[in-house]
């Protein structure tokens, strides 16, 4: 009983770590911001009142957004961990590799879309949900433009933190996330000190680290195992699919909004760009047939499919 236990317990914590520093990241970076941008930008001439202003788009309004595909990802690394710590102890590298080609895909299409979303409708979205203080809606759009282009790294940078718990490496994730911290601090406070860049010194330093803590897991899990990625199925089919989707989305948009208006249309225009990527994904065969069985009711959509293509 007490080895049962003690499996029960190492399982929980396999699982609980990713989890813990996927939910971390973004209180980290925004303590980061808490001890800096307030104070470099009154150094620059801001004054307090507006510094706060600046600081509340950043992270009261604009920073919110970045957190909503955290879910989708976290749930991607909570699944991960026990399939590639079970193909790692038993050293079954195919099946480990395909798990980790899966996981950094399926973050990878998870996060794009979301990105190039939010990049495309940053200022309609920000109007959509703060319709009652327009000046700050605007004002904060291109934060949310800058930090959105983050979530493609942040959804890998917990897919990954997710593989290598699963290949008994914990602390890998946890320093590469403080070294992109660094890189963070160094950024955020060289450019919130530049006036014309002001706050948006931080949402770039906030995209710097996920990138930092991405590139540096990505090359510990391929030291470790080996894995090689098809780049074209993994990188430039999600991108190609993604880029057709923010185009749509770009195009609805300005035609409804002088039907609808802003709020009418913004949904309008997010709706379409699910349907549209969802289909792009089938058309480039971003997703095999394999893994779309896996999915829920995924043999009944991929029966949908091929009645459509009769």
């Amino acid at each position: 009983s007490t080895e049962k236990g003690s499996e029960i317990l190492a399982k929980i914590f396999m699982i609980a770590v990713p989890v813990t520093i996927g939910a971390a990241i973004m209180p980290i970076m925004n303590t980061i911001d808490v001890g800096i941008v307030i104070r470099r930008l009154t150094e620059t001439g801001w004054t307090r009142e507006a510094a706060n202003g600046l600081y509340g788009q950043l992270t009261g309004m604009a920073g919110p957004l970045i957190n909503f595909p955290q879910v989708l990802t976290q749930a991607i690394a909570m699944s991960l961990v026990p399939a590639v710590a079970a193909a790692y102890k038993q050293r079954d590298m195919v099946f480990l590799n395909y798990n980790v080609r899966l996981g950094i895909r399926t973050a990878i299409i998870i996060g794009l879309p979301c990105a190039l979303g939010l990049m495309t409708l940053a200022e309609p979205i920000m109007l959509l949900l703060y319709p009652f203080q327009k000046a700050s809606a605007v004002s904060a759009a291109p934060c949310l433009f800058v930090m959105a282009f983050g979530v493609i790294f942040l959804s890998t940078v917990q897919t990954l933190t997710g593989v290598l718990q699963g290949l008994g490496k914990p602390m890998i994730p946890v320093v590469n996330l403080f070294i992109g911290a660094l890189v963070k601090v160094v950024l955020t406070y060289t450019l919130t000190g530049i006036q014309d860049i002001n706050v948006k010194g931080a949402a770039i330093g906030t995209v710097a680290a996920y990138i930092v803590a991405s590139t540096l897991n990505i090359i510990a899990v391929k030291r470790i195992t080996g894995v090689k990625f098809d780049l074209m199925l993994t990188f430039v089919k999600p991108v190609a699919s993604a880029l057709v989707m923010s185009g749509m989305v770009w195009l609805s948009y300005r035609i409804l909004f002088g039907f609808f208006g802003n709020a009418l249309s913004a949904m309008i225009s997010i709706l379409i760009g699910v349907v549209v990527y969802c289909a792009m994904l089938f058309v480039t065969k971003s997703i095999r047939k394999e893994e779309l069985k896996a999915l829920p009711k995924g043999g009944k959509i991929l029966n949908l499919i091929n009645k459509i293509k009769k």
